[in-house]
């Protein structure tokens, strides 16, 4: 738990050994700016001296993938755009985009009032 929560960064920045590794992938300073600029964490110099190691390495690891995230939507977004999909795809494209904006798909907060209903026609309240 210690090694987590400690601030100063060790001396091997995180990374996976991958050939795909990006110029600059061992230098904390790079990484620390890659992750100010992939988050906008407030504070640069949190990443050095503050944001415990562990976050730091979890954050690391993860922006390859929410990179390549995102170049998948940008590539959607222009295919589409450009009109370069088939049309079936297009059309599953844009409906799966309409249906996220609509909210579908995204969990309903329950209130009180049905929190309450619910605990009653479970007998867990009268």
């Amino acid at each position: 738990m210690e090694a987590f929560l400690a601030a100063p960064v060790p001396a091997t920045p995180p990374g996976d050994g991958s050939e795909d590794a990006e110029e600059g992938e061992d230098d904390w300073g790079v990484i620390a700016a890659r992750l100010q600029r992939f988050y906008h964490a407030g504070d640069p110099a949190a990443w050095l001296t503050s944001v415990p190691v562990g976050v730091v390495e979890a954050y690391a690891r993860a922006m390859p993938r929410l990179k390549a995230d995102e170049a998948l939507v940008g590539a959607n977004q222009t295919a589409l755009g450009a009109n370069t999909l088939k049309p079936t795809a297009a059309k599953a494209l844009e409906g799966r985009w309409m249906r996220l904006a609509r909210g579908a798909g995204v969990a309903h907060v329950a209130t009180r009032t049905e929190l309450v209903a619910l605990g009653r026609k479970a007998g867990l309240l009268k």
